[in-house]
């Protein structure tokens, strides 16, 4: 019986989770389809991978509350309940036997959000938004103006990362020179460079050797220990929650199996809550 019950619980839940963690991805991606659709696969390809496993290792916490649902809902309609009532087997055995299956879910997702963390998403995001502004400054078509999100830019020829007669338009400040180099870390340099700019109500002209733009927000990886801790133990107390309070969607699923609504409307009421406690356990640590 213990292994029917686990076996069936099991691929409730991984149902249930592959749909919330579905939904997670579009959800991110609608932010972030641009960068992944702009860019070279093997630059996106990483992000992609790193996303569904997060998306994946949060929804199975999630995913706990309507697949005990499910569940019950269909040993009910087996007569799974009447016949353990028959042969004197107690509810309480069949709870113990799954609850012992959510342990060990729950611990193995606890530990797996300690690598699925999304701060490393974030980087990755900052990561692919560097790599992107890159490319279409470097893609641009020479001895025509291109408009980007936040500036416009003109040259003569380019050669590799070099410019040649260059010009850029930025909100406060126009720029141009005789060459430009864009450096790997995001950096513009313009050599012989004239630079019109407002400072308050006056207009200024300013003539360099060199001069910097920081036109490309440069990319490094430096995690912070204190935000990645609180995103560690936001997954942590996702399924903390959701084992300390399986008995109770087990109960409340038996007595209301035969009111669907009911039944799911009590697991996501519940999903809601375990989200809002593990956003306050999240911005606690921040």
């Amino acid at each position: 019986m213990r292994n029917y019950l686990v076996g069936k619980f099991t691929r409730e839940l991984l149902t249930v989770s592959l749909l919330i963690s579905l939904l997670m991805v579009l959800t991110q991606l609608m932010q972030t389809a641009h960068l992944v659709l702009g860019l070279p696969f093997k630059l996106s390809a990483p992000y992609l991978i790193m996303l569904v496993i997060y998306a994946f290792v949060i929804s199975v916490g999630f995913a706990v509350f309507p697949a005990t649902v499910s569940l019950v809902i269909a040993l009910n309609e087996d007569r799974f309940f009447h016949v353990i009532y028959t042969f004197g087997i107690p509810l309480r055995r069949v709870l113990l036997y799954l609850w012992g299956a959510v342990l060990l879910i729950s611990a193995a997702g606890a530990a797996a959000s300690y690598f699925s963390n999304y701060q490393k998403i974030a980087y990755m995001t900052k990561y692919m938004k560097f790599k992107f502004g890159e490319e279409i400054l470097l893609t641009a078509p020479p001895k025509s103006f291109s408009t980007f999100e936040t500036f416009s830019v003109y040259f003569e020829n380019r050669e590799g990362r070099t410019f040649k007669h260059f010009l850029i338009k930025l909100p406060q400040s126009t720029a141009t020179s005789e060459r430009a180099v864009l450096r790997t870390n995001g950096l513009l340099d313009l050599y012989n460079a004239s630079v019109f700019t407002k400072m308050g109500n006056r207009e200024l002209l300013i003539r360099s050797k060199v001069y910097t733009f920081n036109i490309v927000s440069p990319y490094s990886y430096r995690a912070n220990k204190k935000k990645f801790f609180a995103e560690f133990m936001f997954g942590v107390a996702v399924y903390l929650f959701a084992f300390l309070t399986f008995p109770l969607i087990f109960y409340l699923s038996v007595l209301t199996a035969e009111k669907r609504l009911w039944a799911y409307s009590i697991s996501f009421a519940l999903i809601v809550v375990q989200f809002a406690i593990a956003l306050a356990v999240k911005s606690v640590l921040r």
